[in-house]
């Protein structure tokens, strides 16, 4: 992990307050719509500043009219702009003498002063290109802004590329990945190292001006944004070539995705995120389906990741319960806590940097049957010389270092994986594996049908475009 920080300088409190949308009290702020242009091209100005005692309005307006604001017993100030006309204008709000830009305005998580401590992310390689892109969006019945990364040197190939979808937090909106979190530099240096397939990335805005912005950017997501992107960019348009992955609130629209509609999707991310909140996730796991599509997803989803970024995260409970029921309901997944970072950037750009070359690897499909051989020898090896009854001391033989050599190699993973597929290892044999006293029922270990082992992040994975095999296997 780079030593690296980025520190978002926001001008209005309220973003960060209601950062990634987790056990906040609702306030007006949250449907509050700070402009709106009424036939006769009026404009009412809005903006919720409960505790101020002075605001304006100022920019390309009329400035022998100047607006008046009065204020509304739920702390939001109000000021109507007469005879605006059509065009496009700048304005900006003063509270209380202090200069401030709409924090409600569409482009307002972009008007964050970013500082970058270390050397950050762009080197010296070929760069993809960062585009800005319009769509209509048919159950908003809107324009919407989107960003998409292309690798370097697509505008010259005619290769079909796979699609990863990728989603912001809370407060944040399509401008969040290409910006803080630096996702198209991240990326130019993945493909450059050799550690990713060249992809597609298109990074949307989850954020809608709606109390529960969750189903309808899902619907949006289905009916317009990947409709858009298959009749605009070279993309291949079937399930096993998209992905789709969110942060925070972004999690949330994942799963709604997702588990609503599992056949068009084949790799699916949660980073730092739970089923809804405040909600009873039996009842979230219910409203989405889990237990009655389970089985379709588990065969579906190549690979489904929870991921944290440690105890410090403030979704880590959330997501223990939304692991808890999910498991419950008989969905199968993988969890990762990638950096100790909590709920930060610092930790998704880190998600960003693990899991994509684990993306759309259906060109090496060798690695898999590779792994289960090497267990295969590995287990008939270690259950030679520790099953049965025998103590593994009345047993030593000329290949003894061999076989510890072997156990050396094996992850946690692969002992318990072991012990649930093998039924005649002694107790001395569970001993020599060094996992006596690990109480191996607590999480969902064991091989999956494809892809890496459940659990992986306690196991020392090498999750490169190589390989499988556990650091430091002469297998790697």
């Amino acid at each position: 992990m780079k030593k690296i920080l980025t520190v978002a300088l926001f001008l209005a409190a309220t973003v960060a307050a209601s950062a990634q949308g987790w056990s906040r009290q609702p306030s007006p702020n949250d449907t509050l719509q700070s402009t709106r242009v009424f036939p006769n091209g009026d404009v009412l100005f809005q903006i919720y500043a409960p505790k101020a005692s002075q605001v304006s309005v100022s920019g390309d307006l009329p400035w022998n009219a100047p607006v008046k604001f009065e204020k509304a017993e739920n702390g939001v100030w109000k000021g109507l702009c007469k005879g605006l006309g059509e065009g496009c204008f700048r304005y900006s709000f003063t509270v209380d003498g202090v200069k401030v830009q709409d924090p409600k305005a569409p482009l307002s998580a972009e008007q964050a002063s970013l500082l970058t401590v270390g050397p950050g992310y762009i080197k010296d390689v070929p760069h993809g290109a960062v585009a800005q892109r319009y769509y209509y969006s048919k159950n908003l019945q809107q324009m919407r802004r989107l960003h998409v990364w292309t690798p370097a040197g697509y505008e010259k190939s005619a290769q079909k590329l796979p699609v990863l979808y990728l989603i912001h937090g809370g407060g944040d909106n399509d401008a969040s990945w290409p910006g803080v979190g630096a996702a198209g530099f991240i990326l130019d240096n993945l493909l450059a190292e050799g550690k990713m397939v060249p992809m597609i990335v298109v990074m949307p805005n989850g954020t809608i001006p709606v109390q529960n912005e969750v189903p309808p950017f899902a619907q949006d997501m289905v009916e317009s944004i990947i409709p858009f992107i298959e009749a605009n960019y070279n993309v291949k348009a079937d399930a096993a070539s998209r992905a789709v992955a969110g942060l925070s609130m972004g999690g949330m629209e994942t799963m709604e995705v997702a588990f609503n509609n599992p056949d068009m999707f084949t790799y699916v991310w949660v980073l730092s995120s739970s089923l809804m909140p405040g909600q009873d996730p039996a009842a979230e796991s219910q409203r989405l389906q889990v237990k009655k599509n389970a089985a379709k997803m588990n065969r579906q989803f190549k690979a489904l990741v929870f991921t944290q970024g440690g105890p410090s995260d403030i979704a880590y409970k959330n997501c223990e319960n939304t692991r808890a029921q999910l498991l419950k309901d008989g969905l199968k997944f993988d969890y990762m806590e990638n950096a100790q970072a909590g709920h930060s950037w610092a930790t998704w750009r880190a998600d960003l940097e693990t899991l994509d070359p684990t993306l759309f690897k259906e060109h090496q499909p060798h690695l898999y049957y590779m792994k289960k051989v090497f267990l295969f020898i590995a287990s008939a090896a270690v259950l030679a010389a520790c099953g049965g009854a025998q103590s593994p001391q009345d047993k030593l033989t000329v290949n003894d270092k061999k076989i510890n050599d072997l156990i050396a190699q094996m992850t946690l993973e692969e002992k318990v994986n072991m012990l649930h597929s093998k039924t005649n290892m002694s107790s001395a044999g569970v001993e020599r594996l060094g996992i006596a006293d690990m109480n191996y029922a607590d999480g969902p270990f064991g091989i999956r049908e494809e892809g890496v082992p459940n659990g992986f992040q306690s196991a020392g994975w090498t999750l490169d475009s190589a390989t499988y095999f556990p650091t430091g296997s002469a297998l790697a």
